[in-house]
């Protein structure tokens, strides 16, 4: 590389989550590597404990070739801290699992957020709450009810204190010295919820089948030696028990 290239250069290296982080809103599946390099800019060896998303990547590259920020867009600059300045780039960082038309078609979406120590997680189709969640209709109601079951070991609300248990084993959501925090949390979720168009609520009873938008012939219930799906069942859903997502 050209020596001139080989100093000017801001290079990133990242991965995802691996085997072990599929399907799940802890940090095991959330938190990746991230490391850059950028010699005369960035000192070696330093390390940043700031939240950022990926989306704040391309702010970042933004801000570097000397753009104005984009109204709307996802993300924020972290250009101070590869300068050096360790400042707060977010106040929180997000996570989204929805779980449908993939695998064994197990319904169970679920958001996160979390802020430098606390988590919150809800599960949006737990045992807990499933029975609000059915529809009347046996053929939406059978996708429902296996998804709450499938994960039948994951409750309808996490908190994890990240400070002292980094590894999330403790649910200290039922803490009554946390339920202002827990409270918080939950609005601040359901606030950025809203700016994303998300296909939930708050509203209880709201568990849409969901498929892309011109995928409408898709099949649940599509040959795959996972699933085990009763044959009075198959081939029964129609075009209005889906939810279209035009854009995510």
């Amino acid at each position: 590389m050209d020596e001139h290239l080989n100093d000017n250069t801001l290079f990133i290296y990242s991965a995802d989550h691996g085997v072990s982080g599929k399907f799940t809103l802890k940090d095991i599946g959330l938190k990746v590597p991230f490391v850059v390099r950028w010699p005369k800019v960035i000192k070696a060896g330093t390390i940043s404990n700031q939240l950022i998303h990926y989306t704040d990547v391309l702010p970042t590259f933004m801000d570097i070739a000397g753009g104005k920020p984009v109204q709307d867009i996802d993300g924020k600059s972290f250009l101070p801290i590869l300068k050096g300045n360790d400042v707060a780039v977010n106040k929180y960082v997000y996570g989204v699992r929805t779980n449908q038309n993939i695998l064994n078609s197990e319904v169970f979406p679920s958001r996160m957020i979390r802020n430098q120590r606390y988590k919150y997680i809800r599960n949006f189709n737990s045992l807990e709450v499933v029975e609000e969640n059915l529809t009347g209709k046996s053929n939406v109601d059978y996708f429902i009810k296996r998804g709450a079951n499938a994960f039948k070991h994951e409750p309808f609300e996490e908190l994890y204190d990240l400070q002292n248990d980094p590894f999330e084993q403790k649910n200290i959501v039922n803490n009554p010295e946390l339920k202002l925090i827990k409270e918080k949390l939950v609005k601040d979720l359901f606030s950025w919820m809203k700016t994303q168009s998300d296909f939930l609520n708050e509203e209880k009873g709201n568990m849409p089948l969901i498929t892309a938008k011109g995928n409408r012939g898709f099949k649940l219930d599509k040959d795959t030696p996972r699933r085990k799906i009763p044959d009075s069942i198959k081939n029964t859903l129609l075009e209005e028990d889906y939810k279209i997502i035009k854009h995510w």
